[in-house]
């Protein structure tokens, strides 16, 4: 259990949205994973999100009390009070800042338990990339201003990459700073070999500009040339339409209009399909927190190609895949080519895909959970002495 000396101890997740709303993504996925954990551990488990059409404010879900308070600014509000309410009996406070269209919580102003708080990305780089230059530049002040928020929260980092940025960028002190790694998501099981019916390249994700996904459509010019029968298929959630628009409009420049496949909205299943029968998953992006994506390919014995965007640790080059320059075309098309045309390659770093996932399953994943839950009780001060006490009463 991750704090054994505790009598049901109760831990209070703050994140966008829970694990039955459709629009969840990666840095929901991960809270919903780990308040799982905890649940199934002995722990009391709330979980405040942004509320979901249909569903109601209040529901119970694999040991988890799912509290929907709202959107926008008033989510935020709600859950301090929340907190407020109950302080005397919460532990431990998890928290993902950044994400889903929402203001930050802002846990550690007014948390006397012990905070952990989930920074993904620093965001400088991004915001650049999708806005005005005065525009970003006010929005990575804002985000270096929440950042201080956070000083005496111990801040958990996606990979060594990412902590390095958080430091650097965001000044804060990297002993406040944990490495754990994402998971494979509950349901998706390891392969026991690659599949030998690899026909496609798969680009996946959310359909946002950051994602670059139009590299690859420029890159499959220069493969077909060399893999006539080389198919792209793009799969994911739709973001609005201009960014979809650009992609199919790339295409049709391109005189690919045969060889691109648009794929949105797919089912569970059909997205495992898709990795399964893939030569390889591509991750162009510009950035990258981790691309949790990429173990999910991984999973099924599917390699990846990776953008220099993306950390070491979620594709090491001719383990689980190989890597390029980001915004290198030819280097990603000649990454394509080999990888469609070295089947005993591709055979190679399949075998690598699987253990990599293998090594990133919530069982394998859980001691370095547990050790930053027991870190942040023992450092807790107050709230876990009193709760100490109070047990052994």
């Amino acid at each position: 259990m991750a704090s054994s000396d505790l009598t049901h101890p109760r831990a209070l997740f703050l994140a966008g949205r829970d694990g039955l709303h459709p629009g969840a993504a990666g840095g929901d996925h991960q809270a919903w994973q780990w308040a799982k954990h905890l649940a199934s551990s002995g722990w009391t488990v709330e979980y405040v999100a942004q509320s979901v059409p249909g569903r109601p404010q209040t529901e119970a879900c694999a040991g988890i009390s799912v509290l929907r308070l709202g959107t926008g600014p008033a989510l935020a509000w709600r859950a301090a009070m929340h907190y407020r309410r109950n302080a005397r009996t919460i532990d431990l406070v998890y928290e993902d800042p950044i994400g889903a269209g929402r203001i930050p919580y802002l846990a550690p102003l007014y948390s006397r338990a012990p905070v952990i708080a989930v920074w993904h990305q620093v965001s400088g780089d991004l915001l650049r990339s999708l806005h005005p230059g005065p525009v970003a530049a006010a929005m990575s002040l804002a985000e270096r201003a929440i950042a201080l928020c956070y000083r005496r929260a111990l801040l958990w980092a996606p990979s060594a990459e990412r902590a390095a940025e958080i430091t650097h960028e965001l000044r804060i002190p990297r002993s406040r700073i944990v490495v754990v790694p994402p998971t494979l998501a509950d349901g998706i099981d390891v392969a026991a070999q690659p599949s030998p019916a690899a026909r496609h390249v798969l680009c996946m994700g959310l359909m946002r500009p950051y994602k670059n996904f139009e590299h690859v459509i420029e890159a499959m010019v220069k493969v077909r040339a060399e893999v006539p029968s080389a198919i792209l298929v793009i799969a994911g959630r739709r973001s609005g339409a201009a960014y979809e628009d650009s992609l199919r409009q790339a295409v049709e420049s391109s005189g690919l209009r045969s060889a691109v496949q648009f794929r949105f909205d797919i089912s569970d299943g059909d997205r495992q399909d898709l990795m399964r029968q893939a030569a390889t998953l591509v991750l162009p992006s510009l950035l990258e927190g981790f691309g949790i994506v990429s173990i999910e390919a991984n999973a099924e014995g599917t390699p990846v190609v990776a953008s220099s965007g993306v950390p070491v640790a979620a594709v090491e080059d001719a383990v689980n895949g190989l890597r390029y320059p980001f915004g290198d075309i030819g280097a990603l098309a000649g990454c394509l080519v080999r990888l469609l045309k070295d089947d005993d390659l591709r055979h190679r770093l399949g075998v690598g895909a699987i253990a990599h996932a293998h090594a990133l399953t919530v069982d394998a994943v859980a001691p370095q959970f547990d050790a930053l839950v027991e870190r942040a009780m023992h450092e807790g001060g107050r709230s876990a002495r009193r709760r100490v006490r109070e047990a052994r009463r």
